[in-house]
């Protein structure tokens, strides 16, 4: 049967998922308790710390789920009625999709969430969550919100994603529940092949665990092998390269992944992605110098998207100091001007491939 969660005092809310998930003694307020975010797996591991592991032959009477489209008197009925047959947990009402719900009824939840005798929890799943509402006031004082996306850290007057925590939760959360030794190298790279979305992340690395034993880690060679495959490991080189100055290797791997038959108008906004992050960096300086005199670079390379395993922003702060702040500025604009004309004028391949390779001589000779 599902696990009573141990009584003790609340957490501050709101509180992130990972904060949440390595919680053992944390009592789930009665209320409104919210899981709000984008990652639909962190909140479906809430859920499951929540509600507890149940087996397909089991049934937690405790527990009563409603997804899409439900009436208010239903879900309240269900909430304040007493289980006969439970496992001597306060009732528990999960809203998945809870978002229209949410909206419709913002003034009878504030009233739930205030509720000082109300024995049950009513769990509300969503997309968007505003803490600037009455709602979300109340639900911080009295219930508990669990944000579930990428950990955030400030830099600057900005965030960014806490690279650091998100591997090491990965770290932990390869062993616990893959039996796999994840290296921080590779859990770096796992998270850019993915885009930190946290379901193809659980994806990934039940297919990684396959070929490793219980005692062999998991590499960061391993992963860009099984993970990006020969064409994301041929693009990150074509990446740096370019970034590098590195004409003829440059044209080589475009040559490569132009004949495998990526098309030029993708491979290009994958490279742009990749350079953009230049300018976004002289961006992000001329931000923080207002409040810092002397920001620091791994901060601003870092909030530029640069990430810090593998020497990526020693790299690219020496990138930065070769092409300098004039031709970094220009490289902005011409990414723009390429990317009109792959659209436009150079839309053929003999053409777009061209206009690649205008670009590359022209960040090479710097």
């Amino acid at each position: 049967m599902a696990r009573p969660m141990a009584k003790t005092e609340k957490p501050a809310s709101p509180i992130h998922a990972f904060d949440f998930l390595a919680e053992t003694n944390v009592v789930l307020p009665h209320g409104v308790c919210v899981l709000f975010g984008g990652q639909r797996f962190l909140k479906l591991l809430c859920l499951k710390h929540i509600a507890g592991d149940l087996t397909p032959d089991e049934d937690d009477f405790s527990t009563t789920r409603f997804e899409g489209a439900v009436e208010w008197p239903v879900v309240m009925d269900e909430l304040r009625s007493q289980s006969l047959f439970g496992s001597g947990r306060d009732k528990v009402v999960i809203l998945d999709d809870a978002d229209d719900f949410t909206k419709n009824h913002r003034e009878r939840l504030e009233k739930v969430a205030e509720e000082a005798n109300l024995v049950g929890t009513m769990v509300l799943v969503v997309n968007t969550w505003l803490g600037t509402t009455r709602l979300s006031k109340i639900v911080n004082k009295h219930g508990l919100a669990i944000h579930c996306d990428a950990p955030q850290v400030k830099r600057g007057k900005g965030t960014s994603v806490d690279t650091a925590k998100l591997h090491k939760w990965l770290i932990q959360f390869a062993k616990s529940q893959h039996h796999a030794v994840l290296v921080p190298d590779a859990a770096a790279v796992l998270c850019e092949f993915t885009e930190n979305d946290f379901g193809r992340i659980d994806s990934e690395l039940a297919k990684l665990s396959l070929f490793v034993s219980d005692k062999e880690p998991i590499t960061q060679e391993l992963v860009r092998q099984h993970v990006g495959g020969w064409r994301s490991q041929t693009m990150f080189q074509a990446s740096d390269a370019i970034a590098n100055g590195n004409v003829k290797e440059s044209l080589l791997l475009i040559d490569r992944l132009l004949k495998s038959g990526e098309h030029p108008l993708g491979l290009f906004g994958q490279l742009s992605w990749s350079l953009r992050r230049y300018p976004k960096a002289i961006e992000v300086y001329d931000r923080m110098k207002k409040t810092t005199p002397r920001p620091n670079m791994q901060d601003v390379l870092q909030n530029a998207g640069f990430q810090a395993w593998g020497g990526q922003s020693a790299i690219a702060e020496a990138n930065m100091r070769r092409l300098g702040r004039q031709r970094i500025e220009q490289l902005g604009k011409l990414l723009v001007e390429v990317d009109l004309s792959l659209k436009g004028s150079h839309s053929r391949d003999e053409r777009a491939r061209l206009a690649i390779e205008k670009l590359i001589f022209w960040l090479g000779t710097a």
